[in-house]
């Protein structure tokens, strides 16, 4: 059942500090849905009107409850424009930074301008892609890293719609990012530790101001950035209180309000000691409670460090169309990390990423000296040119007994040499015709078998060896019978 009434307030009245009850102009709508729940809702200043509201509400509600009637219904008519807002005002409540929001809000709109969508219902993929894709064609600075950004825009704002119960389907759904490997628009080089000094030094005696900021204030700060590796952004909302030089390690504090960090918490750095000793002077000089480098430097970060490139000699962009700007300090300080030999899991904690596939692939770089000299560090395989000793193969089962020396006995008028004996080698021995006999029958130690011939077989044996047709025995024959 619903009701129309006026809203009562009370006021104070300034003049007289008597107060007041005062009614609204308009009537307002009270109801209960099947729910329980009450809802109350301006209508007109006619009361008639009025009850003509409250009654189209019942029905609408008695309606939607049996299904007649799509509950996103009163979204869907809503201008998205409207939508955009609650967005936003979502985003900040859930302690986004302002710098966030504001470029999400850019996005989305220039992608509602584009597309020509004016309600929820008007959104659609296909024409998010053209549009994206037309951009990509036609502006040189909108490369595939940027449109990434716009459609992560786009699909966030989709997901809070259904989270928010203003649409029941994700009109985004499908609609992916592009490998930005594809289509780099900048590509970041670093500096050697040699140019690093160059910058530093002609920076710090410079005359030249640069949005509030000295040459010494300047040359502190890539100090910082390129021990640390901290963002343009970050390092402009350090004050003297962020260090704490006195613990152990010394560390410094960044705010959860200038981080990246998905978790919006407060990041803790580990200080080099060389930055200590530099920083530690010229901090004493600065007030507590103002920040160190104030200022709008950040916004234009990368040309204030192309000046100071220009006044070093140093060329900003190389003959490989590859750039130094403010951001390419993040990847000098990773790079000279991991050169140092630092564990791929400490990189990436150092750079605070959500993987080691973003440390190593975007913000590594490593040159053929480098590579080099990594692969000076794999060890040599061994090798040896030592020939390998003969070994020396006793007969079988006279192990500790004699060497068996096996040499036939040839046919008469032939020389011939007798098997040797008690390890005596009768190579150069000169045995006269007389002395030569045909071989013995010999016993061998360990229960061998016994060895025997008679002259007529031996002297056929002989005469095999003599015509290269049978040789004598050599290691890997059978030892038994010699051949």
């Amino acid at each position: 059942m619903s009701s129309v009434f006026k809203v009562i307030t009370t006021k104070t009245d300034p003049r007289t500090g008597k107060k007041r009850r005062i009614r609204s102009r308009c009537w307002h709508v009270r109801y209960t849905d099947k729910a329980g729940i009450r809802h109350q809702v301006k209508g007109y200043t006619d009361k008639a009107a009025t009850k003509a509201l409250a009654t189209q509400m019942e029905m609408r509600a008695a309606r939607l409850d049996v299904g007649l009637i799509d509950p996103h219904e009163q979204h869907l008519r809503r201008d998205i424009g409207e939508h955009l807002a609650d967005f936003i005002e979502h985003l900040e409540a859930k302690g986004n930074t302002g710098d966030y929001t504001t470029k999400t809000e850019r996005r989305l709109t220039a992608i509602f301008e584009g597309c020509g969508f004016d309600r929820i219902g008007d959104l659609d993929r296909d024409r998010v892609e053209r549009y994206l894709s037309e951009r990509r064609s036609t502006d040189a600075r909108f490369g595939i890293a940027t449109s990434n950004h716009y459609t992560r825009a786009i699909k966030n704002f989709c997901h809070w719609l259904i989270d928010s119960r203003r649409t029941a389907i994700n009109p985004m759904q499908g609609l992916k990012q592009i490998d930005k490997q594809i289509d780099v628009r900048r590509v970041r080089r670093v500096l050697d530790d040699e140019q690093l000094s160059k910058l530093l030094a002609t920076t710090r005696q410079s005359k030249r101001m640069y949005r509030g900021l000295t040459g010494k204030d300047r040359a502190m700060l890539y100090t910082l950035a390129i021990y640390t590796g901290l963002r343009a952004r970050e390092l402009s909302s350090i004050t003297s209180t962020s260090f704490a030089f006195d613990m152990e390690p010394p560390t410094l504090a960044i705010e959860a309000a200038y981080t990246k960090s998905k978790k919006r918490r407060q990041d803790i750095l580990v200080l080099h000691p060389d930055a200590v000793d530099q920083l530690g002077g010229w901090i004493g000089e600065r007030s507590q409670s103002e920040f160190l480098w104030p200022g709008t430097w950040y916004l234009r970060a990368a040309r204030m460090l192309e000046k100071d490139l220009t006044e070093a000699a140093i060329d900003a962009v190389d003959d490989e169309g590859r750039v130094i700007d403010f951001h390419a300090l993040r990847s000098v300080a990773i790079t000279r990390g991991a050169r140092a030999g630092l564990h791929v899991k400490e990189l990436q904690q150092f750079a605070r990423h959500s993987t080691m596939q973003l440390t190593m692939d975007t913000y590594t770089r490593f040159g053929l000296v480098d590579l080099a000299g990594a692969i000076n560090k794999v060890p040599s395989i061994p090798t040896t040119t030592d020939e390998p000793e003969p070994q020396v193969l006793s007969a079988t089962g006279m192990d500790g007994g004699e060497e068996f020396a096996p040499m036939f006995a040839r046919a008469d008028g032939f020389a011939s040499l007798s098997v040797a004996t008690d390890g005596e080698a009768l190579d150069d021995v000169d045995v006269s015709v007389e002395e030569r006999k045909p071989l013995e029958k010999r016993t061998l130690d360990n229960n061998c078998q016994h060895v025997s011939t008679t002259d007529n077989e031996f002297a056929g044996v002989a005469q095999l060896v003599e015509q290269g047709i049978h040789k004598p025995w050599v290691a890997g024959s059978s030892p038994a019978t010699g051949i």
